[in-house]
């Protein structure tokens, strides 16, 4: 069934597990992370690399469903891997949130997103985006309301050579 090519640390990289986690997010193998419905930032940069479209504290079981589709066939416009969240229980309220990661064989990944619970995190944030995690250095809030467009390449610098 795999590999799948996943851009990591700055690189295409073909990966052969993920881990996706009920809180809404995907972690690729073996970079195992405890399961966590309490998201802070410093959590994201430090940890593993993570693709978050919609990390929160999610409940499935409460009602919804998460489904991981696979095509090897698949290519542009449609990607080989799939991974939804269909109407997921917002815990503690009786909103849902319907989102999708697609990951593409060229190394694109899109978040899509349909009717969202409008509850936020709680007493933790909402956290959407992606990180090569490994204590990444933090680039800051952007404000996506005015400042479109905004670039996503990593700010660390290069490692140290000899």
């Amino acid at each position: 069934m795999f590999p799948i090519f996943m851009p990591i640390n700055g690189s295409i990289t073909p990966v052969n597990d993920l881990e996706i986690c009920t809180e809404g997010y995907i972690v690729p193998a073996p970079q195992t992370e405890p399961v966590d419905g309490t998201p802070t930032p410093a959590e994201a940069l430090a940890g593993a690399t993570r693709w978050m479209p919609h990390w929160k504290n999610l409940d499935p079981f409460a009602g919804g469903s998460m489904h991981v589709e696979y095509d090897p066939n698949g290519g542009i416009p449609f990607p080989p891997l799939l991974v939804t969240w269909n109407a997921v229980n917002d815990n503690g309220a009786t909103t849902t949130s319907t989102f999708q990661v697609a990951f593409f064989t060229n190394g694109d990944v899109e978040y899509r997103y349909d009717a969202m619970s409008g509850n936020g995190g709680g007493g933790a944030p909402v956290i959407v985006g992606f990180t090569n995690g490994q204590n990444a250095l933090d680039p800051g809030n952007a404000d996506l309301e005015t400042e479109l467009p905004f670039n996503t390449e990593a700010n660390d610098s290069n490692p140290l050579t000899t």
